[in-house]
């Protein structure tokens, strides 16, 4: 264990004071969703706030909601022109609120761990403060035309209602929920039944987060902690300032199954952490070390020590770290062959030689911990090998102009003969002769220890003032079996509308039709939105 700790000192050290300003930018947008190119390797944490910029006109602010290493998806917080890919997003600076060009913006004041300072009010403020968010309703389709059947259908609601400044105070309110019902020609196996619901509930929670940062607490099912290795939890946050730049806190709670609306999760989950902000919340620079517990049937299932860095500092370079550490006592010494084990690892470096080129480079090393619920598992078939992946990405994006992007990734597992690869490219122009035309080229090619092949996609789509939008899209998939080197095909075709009916309301459809060896038949989407 002190070697451990020793290492991640030396990593603490390495990457002090380094960081950068990535630039981000929009890939895709959906009816009530904004996907951005770049994830928590790139520095962005859940609740984060950004500004969607129409060249040096800030057009929308979004909130990111769920975070991968390379990519990340957002909620419209407000929305003055029509956010589109291609577009540059950047970090919604403290007491900004963003000028605007057609429309008054809502007031900013993000609903997050982080949030800024509150607007001035010219107004009394109801009792449930301000309400931003969104609510809509979706049906999908597909038709299996292979001798299979095998046809599918799809009803979603998804909710995101944010209350800030709830009675004039800091108090916050989220609310994130997804209903879900699948409906099948047939049960596929007991697990997958031909009629299914799945209902989710990803956040309910009230929080009190004053400016000061002297004190901050929140309650109920937290699903965007600030803690990445933390995760969801039912119960309850505390954090209080200690002095300067420290703060230092807890949290206790149920584990918890997202899969449901109740509070199963098998047992407790505890913990405490200790924060270094030196820049406060709108800093470029923080450090978080935090102790994890879970409980299950009254005995430990896991243990471990989260430690976490985010550091940025001109506008050149950026250092993400994440690194978790677990704690193998009680039963989990008997059945493992060390007191502490490496398990999660990722580094992220990104670096931009000028305002429109970018490189980034990620690190990921993973094994798989014993814990309550795989204790059991025999150890001949128990997957403890070290799992690793390497990514690269350049980009080069001028605004409103064309981006291009390529990169590859590498991926081993120990014991494995040989290696998994993947390689890409991608062309877009979101603004072609200033006619709002959208076109695109995408290819990528895998390898791995199934399969090789590519895949290609070719867009075109046209941009309304209005928001409307139509977007075709042709591509297919041509892959080799590698034990029985088949050769397997899919070509698909995909016609895509979106439009904007007033008062914050939008209708999506999606309609597509594939064909080929693994898919044959039509499918189709239609969803109504409301963003408030």
């Amino acid at each position: 264990m002190k070697t451990a700790l020793t290492s991640w000192l030396a990593l603490l050290l390495l990457v002090s004071g380094l960081g950068a300003a990535e630039r981000l930018g929009v890939r895709y947008r959906s009816t009530d969703t904004v996907y951005l190119d770049g994830g928590r390797s790139a520095g962005l944490a859940e609740g984060d706030r950004l500004e969607v910029l129409e060249g040096e006109t800030v057009v929308a602010v979004v909130e990111v909601t769920y975070l991968a290493e390379q990519s990340a998806s957002c909620k419209l917080v407000s929305e003055v022109g029509t956010v589109k890919a291609g577009q540059a997003v950047r970090p919604l600076k403290p007491a900004v609120v963003p000028a605007p060009t057609a429309s008054p913006l809502p007031p900013t004041t993000p609903a997050s761990p982080e949030p800024g300072p509150a607007p001035a009010r010219t107004a009394k403020l109801p009792l449930w403060g301000r309400a931003f968010g969104g609510i809509s309703i979706g049906y999908y389709k597909a038709i299996d035309d292979t001798p299979s059947a095998l046809d599918f259908e799809q009803r979603t609601l998804r909710a995101d209602i944010t209350l800030v400044e709830m009675a004039g105070r800091p108090l916050t309110f989220s609310a994130r929920f997804r209903s879900r019902q699948d409906i099948r020609a047939q049960a596929l196996s007991l697990r997958t039944p031909q009629n299914q619901r799945v209902d989710r509930l990803y956040e309910l929670s009230l929080r009190y987060d004053p400016p000061n940062q002297r004190f901050a607490a929140e309650v109920g099912r937290l699903g965007t902690s600030h803690f990445t290795s933390i995760g969801a939890l039912d119960g309850a946050l505390v954090r209080v300032g200690l002095f300067g730049p420290v703060q230092a806190g807890g949290f206790f709670g149920r584990r918890v199954e997202i899969d449901s609306f109740s509070a199963p999760g098998g047992g407790n989950k505890y913990g405490g952490f200790l924060r270094v902000a030196p820049g406060g919340r709108w800093g470029s620079q923080e450090v978080q070390l935090a102790y994890i517990r879970e409980d299950a049937a009254g005995d430990v299932s896991r243990e471990y020590l989260s430690l976490e860095s985010r550091f940025r500092s001109g506008s050149k370079l950026s250092i993400f770290e994440r690194a978790e550490l677990d704690l193998n006592n009680g039963w989990r010494s008997a059945v493992t062959s060390s007191q502490t084990q490496l398990t999660n690892v990722s580094i992220s470096v990104n670096y931009r030689f000028t305002r429109q080129t970018s490189l980034q480079v990620a690190y990921d090393g993973r094994r798989t911990y014993r814990d309550y619920f795989n204790r059991n598992v025999p150890e001949n078939v128990f997957d403890e090998l070290l799992h690793q992946g390497f990514r690269a990405t350049l980009s080069h994006a001028k605004p409103q102009g064309l981006f291009a992007s390529v990169g590859g990734g590498y991926r081993l597992r120990e014991g494995d003969e040989s290696a998994s690869y993947s390689a890409f490219l991608s062309l877009n122009h979101p603004n072609l002769f200033g006619t709002r035309l959208l076109v695109g080229l995408d290819g990528s090619g895998f390898r791995n220890i199934t399969t090789e092949g590519v895949v290609a996609n070719a867009r075109v789509g046209k941009r309304f003032g209005a928001g409307h939008q139509i977007d075709l899209l042709a591509g297919g998939t041509l892959y080799r079996v590698r034990p029985t080197s088949e050769d397997r095909r899919t070509e698909w075709l995909r016609f895509m509308t979106r439009f904007e009916l007033g008062h914050g309301v939008s209708l999506t459809g999606d309609a597509e039709y594939d064909l080929g060896d693994d898919l044959k038949g039509p499918r189709g989407l239609i969803e109504l939105a409301h963003r408030f």
